[in-house]
């Protein structure tokens, strides 16, 4: 899930620091984490010039959240009335942009 190029995935596979499993105090903490970052306070708190820019690959699973709206569409609604945010989709991308076959545009 995380890019479409297979070199990589066999690198992440192959690495003995990926794919272990995650402590309970990780999955404890995740609740928390999500709220805090899909908050409408957390934008609030934003300065009102802050640039924001959001990449986002249309592959890329972790992009929709549970109200079924994409991710980058959610940010757009809690900055309203800041600056708009610049948005580059790219198509069939997943997760890693920067390991993906198409890295070269980023």
């Amino acid at each position: 899930w995380l890019n479409r190029d297979s070199a990589e995935v066999q690198k992440v596979v192959a690495d003995p620091f990926c794919g272990n499993d995650l402590s309970v105090g990780f999955w404890a903490a995740q609740p928390a984490t999500f709220a805090k970052i899909g908050s409408a306070a957390t934008y609030a708190s934003f300065p009102p010039r802050l640039p924001v820019c959001v990449l986002q690959g249309t592959g890329d699973y972790s992009g929709v959240i549970d109200r079924g709206k994409i991710a980058h569409l959610s940010i757009e609604d809690e900055l309203s009335g800041k600056t708009e945010p610049e948005v580059f989709l790219y198509e069939g991308a997943r997760h890693d942009l920067f390991l993906e076959l198409n890295k070269d545009k980023f």
